[in-house]
């Protein structure tokens, strides 16, 4: 993608761009500029001069400040809050869940370039007069569509999972989505603990999500269980 004219070439005789290609992890910047920046910049270049309407663009939740992700010791829920000090947490803390109206704050230069991507999006749709979607995934396993999971659930998972049956709903029901402008949507898993929400593509697409990374957690918890003899 960050060959302008191949990507312009491949882009001859359609509608409908889906641009998910990018470096998915956090490293320095000087490794994400051409593939995660200028690969995306290329996208909707290439996009606009074909006369394509929408673009569907990766972001991803990292977008968001997942640093401010915690768990509160005592308490059942996830917490994301702006507050470092958690000594007197109140016991019916509210669960504060990231919502597409929240302002971004990455806090990497994959985050950043996720971003940097949706102001592209915006720049596209007010230029063109067309639609540019922008997908907040969440945490997606490239290999087998299951957790990564060793003798304990990685708890991040637990708020963000998105299994690959979800992915593709979601995804097949924003193709067909047509509405000018640049929006913002979720992509996560039906799971217990989320923190971020998939309520814009529940209301605009119909998108109902079946898998639930707890059901994993729970069947690891009997395999352990068992194996150490605990019930």
């Amino acid at each position: 993608i960050a060959d302008y004219a191949a990507i312009s070439r491949a882009m001859q005789g359609i509608d409908t761009v889906v641009h998910l290609a990018a470096i998915k992890h956090d490293l320095p910047f000087e490794k994400l500029k051409e593939p995660n920046y200028d690969g995306t910049q290329n996208v909707f270049r290439a996009a606009e001069e074909r006369g394509i309407r929408r673009v569907i663009f990766a972001s991803s939740i990292r977008v968001d400040d997942v640093s401010l992700v915690r768990m509160v010791k005592g308490y059942p829920n996830p917490v994301y809050e702006y507050n470092q000090d958690y000594i007197n947490v109140p016991e019916q803390m509210p669960k504060r869940c990231f919502t597409e109206t929240d302002m971004p704050k990455p806090q990497s230069p994959y985050g950043y370039s996720k971003a940097y991507g949706e102001l592209l999006g915006r720049w596209f749709a007010e230029r063109t007069g067309g639609t540019a979607i922008s997908i907040r995934f969440g945490a997606v396993q490239t290999s087998d569509n299951l957790p990564e999971i060793k003798e304990e659930l990685n708890m991040f998972l637990r708020f963000c999972w998105l299994s690959h049956e979800d992915l593709r709903q979601g995804i097949e029901q924003l193709i067909s989505h047509y509405e000018p402008g640049h929006h913002v949507f979720y992509l996560v898993s039906n799971n217990e603990q989320n923190l971020w929400l998939p309520e814009n593509a529940r209301q605009k697409l119909g998108y109902a999500p079946k898998s639930n990374v707890e059901t994993f957690a729970r069947e690891l918890s009997d395999v352990f269980s068992h194996a150490t003899g605990k019930i």
